[in-house]
């Protein structure tokens, strides 16, 4: 057996285990490494067997008249070409895959966005529902007298389906439901738009919590460190319109605030954020990013390093602080 036809025949094979991944959306992203990393051999392997290939053939047709020679030439270059075409196709159903898995989390978000808003509607002040009290849980309470905003037969919505951490989320909302609730998203509550109103609320959140306080307020702040340069940082509510005129806010500026977002930090010791969602094996680098839901009701991909809130490594860095208080 040739060089070449060894090196087809060993594309080929490692094609099998990222070829499988595409049955299974978080097997692929659980193993995201080892097919890229397996991805990369097959294509090394089946272009190096096409120059190697093309190289004999033409030294054999040259110097030979060897008929088996010409045959395993052929056999290897056919083998090596199939394996290519194998490797397109895995790696453009990979990016299909990519792009239809990002889809549960965005409906994910629109939905929660739908219950915030359904939730501030049925107040009499109007207010969404207060971020959780416990400490480190950066996601709305989910308690409210005695109901729950999102109940048990919804509890898919708060997590994620490619969250590596699936099933011990599942496991948090089995063991108790009604307030300790674990999610793959991250919610604070409050107008919050840049770093400076992130660490103004981040020194009131590590109070309030000090204090045993629940956040069912508007936080008092040094003044310019709050929404929009103000003394204060505003909680999230259905009518908005005072608000608007003490930040001298237009609507469009409310409505570009984020709301509820992909869980993601940034530990002190990493340069990397720390994402719920890995990335998957794509042809090109691709830095993490997270969706982002709005309060006006739209979304975005905000990917580390463009600098756009909450994707800056300050507020990543604040949120993990705050999750590990």
């Amino acid at each position: 057996m040739s060089v070449v036809m060894v090196l087809g025949i060993a594309s080929l094979v490692i094609l099998i285990f990222p070829f499988a991944s595409l049955f299974s959306p978080l097997f692929m992203v659980r193993h995201a490494l080892t097919i890229f990393i397996g991805l990369l051999l097959s294509l090394s392997f089946s272009i190096t067997g096409i120059v190697l290939g093309h190289i004999k053939q033409y030294l054999v047709q040259r110097d030979s008249e060897n008929p088996v020679q010409k045959k395993r030439m052929e056999t290897g270059l056919v083998l090596n070409y199939c394996s290519l075409a194998f490797f397109l196709f895995i790696a453009g159903a990979i990016q299909v895959a990519i792009m239809r898995n990002s889809v549960p989390c965005q409906a994910n978000l629109k939905s929660l966005c739908a219950t915030l808003y359904a939730f501030g509607a049925e107040q009499q002040d109007g207010f969404f529902q207060q971020l959780s009290p416990e400490k480190g849980r950066l996601i709305f309470r989910n308690d409210y007298g005695d109901k729950v905003l999102v109940s048990p037969e919804h509890a898919r919505r708060m997590i994620c389906p490619y969250d590596q951490g699936y099933p011990e989320l599942n496991k948090n909302h089995a063991d108790d439901w009604e307030r300790d609730i674990s999610s793959s998203y991250c919610y604070l509550g409050y107008i919050i738009t840049n770093d400076t109103e992130m660490r103004a609320f981040a020194e009131a959140y590590k109070k309030r919590i000090a204090e045993g306080l629940p956040f069912d307020t508007d936080l008092e702040v040094p003044p310019g460190t709050g929404t929009g340069g103000s003394d204060k940082i505003y909680r999230f509510r259905i009518v908005m319109s005072s608000v608007l005129k003490e930040l001298g806010w237009d609507e469009e500026q409310l409505e570009n605030v984020p709301l509820i977002w992909d869980r993601c930090v940034l530990a002190p010791e990493q340069d990397t954020p720390v994402h719920r969602h890995p990335e998957m094996p794509t042809l090109y680098p691709r830095p993490t990013g997270i969706h982002v839901a709005y309060y006006g009701g739209n979304g975005d991909l905000l990917r580390y390093g463009e600098g756009k809130w909450p994707m800056t490594e300050e507020t990543l860095r604040l949120l993990w602080e705050l999750e590990h208080l």
